[in-house]
């Protein structure tokens, strides 16, 4: 554009010159038009990869996950169907817990039956979880498999309350073997369309197949047989750790029968599909924090209705929000880490599974502690028509709580310590072991604590005072066990801003050993340069003999 400038302005004015000009000049607009060109394929990209259509209507069954692709897919995000099924789970949780709040329920024959439903729900919820983690689609077969699982879940969720005589006990059986049926045909399809997968689907089809019997029979049963019933829901319970262990002996002899001449680990790869461990510990920690969230629902549902102490009342749900809050940092802190510290990615075997089947029982007694602070708030307010076991409130949030946190003291020793990984492979022993040990002193602390909860309501006097003792150490111990919680967070920070002074210290120490060492070459080389050079003295001899 310059050159054509100067050549008019050297007298080219014709209109050649200016059709050059016209031609070289770049379009108006053109970084407009490269936003919008970039904006474009972006937009394209995003299609490809998100929009569910693109790969087809009707999809075959895929493994999203296998031994050669580990690394793939880890940037996979919980799809917005799987977090409505969990929010359906957690509401069925909260509506369970809810019913403890009856006089009638509040004995061990209540717990009981709080316990068998919930195993139930989380048995059926883990299945799923496993199922979608590894063969999850967004074709037209899987919509309408989760169309009918909603509908399955949906009839589970209105029948899960009431006892074991109750009449939602029938339908209640009848949704869960639904919902097995549903997951038994999922697996027999992929069975038959993955020959990779089939030993793996063909043993968790059958498994299903037999849960959906079960509940099947339940179902037919009669009102009068509920006895019988009650023994098919509390197997139905169990159904997750009993499907773990059917598929750790099967896995056996799998590899005994078939594969004798191979090595283990060979052998292992062929029948066992890898578990996803960075989805299923995002999905296990969006579901604690699901019920958890359902948990402030039975505090501050209805305040100030129907209550004769206002005062008491706000003082009580204050105190049950800090207690919440706190166990929310504390469940966050000490057993969800980073994907390489989690129990679940462990070389052991025996460890990634003790810390799943574990994990019903953290989220059950979590549960209850919400139910139980729920009773303390209603007798701190002094509720209208108050009929509650008194006993009962104040045994079950104590009982809940220490359960939860011996469940967490286990669950933490499962798992690595978070960055004494990072620390060894830093050739930083010593930091690595004063984390160890802070990890067993906040442990102890933990046992501790939940030892004085378990024996806290035998010294304090079971009315509203009481109440508000209770609520308070509660919520008290939960916040020291964040705090302390906190102090290797503070080390690691002390120890990293130590790290960066030391490492600026020794870049400033080599720096200038290095301008040392450039000084003392040239002045070498400058000495040399002397020592070769003939003295004035010695030329003018020269010059005079010459």
């Amino acid at each position: 554009e310059d050159a054509t400038r100067a050549e008019l302005a050297q007298g080219d004015s014709g209109g050649m010159a200016r059709e050059e000009v016209k031609a070289k000049a770049p379009p108006p607009c053109s970084l407009t038009w490269s936003q919008t060109e970039r904006r474009i394929n972006k937009r394209k990209e995003h299609l490809r990869k998100d929009a569910w259509f693109m790969l087809g209507l009707w999809q075959g069954p895929r493994l999203r996950k296998d031994w050669d692709n580990l690394q793939e897919d880890e940037d996979r995000h919980i799809a917005s169907m799987a977090l409505f099924f969990d929010a359906m789970f957690s509401f069925t949780i909260t509506f369970l817990g809810r019913e403890l709040t009856e006089r009638h329920s509040q004995d061990f024959d209540g717990i009981k039956n709080w316990w068998i439903r919930f195993g139930c729900l989380i048995s059926v919820w883990l299945a799923t979880v496993d199922f979608s983690s590894r063969f999850d689609n967004d074709d037209i077969p899987f919509k309408l498999f989760w169309g009918l699982y909603g509908l399955a879940a949906l009839g589970m969720m209105m029948h899960s309350t009431g006892g074991p005589e109750s009449r939602n006990a029938p339908w209640f059986a009848l949704s869960l073997a639904s919902l097995y049926g549903l997951l038994a045909l999922q697996f027999f399809r992929h069975a038959f369309y993955l020959p990779r997968c089939r030993f793996f689907c063909g043993t968790r089809a059958v498994i299903h197949t037999g849960f959906f019997f079960l509940g099947m029979v339940g179902f037919g049963l009669s009102y009068d047989s509920w006895k019988d019933r009650e023994i098919i829901i509390g197997i139905l319970a169990l159904a997750y750790p009993v499907t773990v262990i059917i598929l750790y002996v099967c896995k056996k002899f799998g590899r005994l029968v078939l594969y004798p001449k191979m090595k283990k680990v060979e052998a292992n790869r062929i029948l066992d599909l890898p578990m996803h461990v960075g989805y299923l510990v995002s999905r296990y920690l969006a579901f604690h924090m699901m019920v958890l969230g359902q948990v402030t629902l039975a505090i501050a549902l209805d305040p100030d209705v129907g209550y004769q102490d206002s005062q008491a009342l706000y003082t009580a749900i204050a105190l049950a929000f800090i207690m919440l809050v706190s166990l929310k940092l504390f469940l966050f802190d000490v057993n969800f880490h980073e994907i390489g510290d989690h129990a679940m990615n462990s070389s052991s075997k025996l460890v990634a599974l003790a810390w799943r089947i574990l994990f019903p029982f953290s989220v059950g007694s979590q549960a209850l502690i919400g139910a139980g602070v729920s009773l303390l708030v209603e007798l701190a307010g002094q509720f209208e028509g108050n009929n509650m076991n008194h006993e009962f409130t104040f045994w079950l949030p104590a009982g809940s709580l220490s359960m939860f946190l011996f469940v967490n003291v286990v669950q933490r020793q499962l798992h690595t310590v978070p960055y004494t990984k990072l620390l060894e492979d830093s050739r930083l022993p010593d930091q690595a072991n004063t984390l160890k040990r802070m990890d067993h002193a906040q442990s102890l602390l933990q046992t501790v604590l939940l030892v004085i909860v378990v024996f806290l309501p035998l010294g304090i006097s079971w009315d509203q005072q009481g109440a508000l003792i209770l609520l308070g150490v509660m919520a008290l111990f939960l916040v020291i066990l964040v705090v302390a919680n906190l102090f290797d967070e503070v080390l690691l920070l002390g120890e990293g801003k130590m790290s960066l002074a030391r490492e600026v210290i020794a870049d400033a120490h080599e720096e200038r050993s290095q301008v040392q060492r450039q000084m003392a070459c040239i002045s070498l080389r400058a000495m040399k340069q002397q020592s070769h050079r003939p003295s004035k003295r010695f030329e003018n001899a020269k010059e005079m003999e010459n």
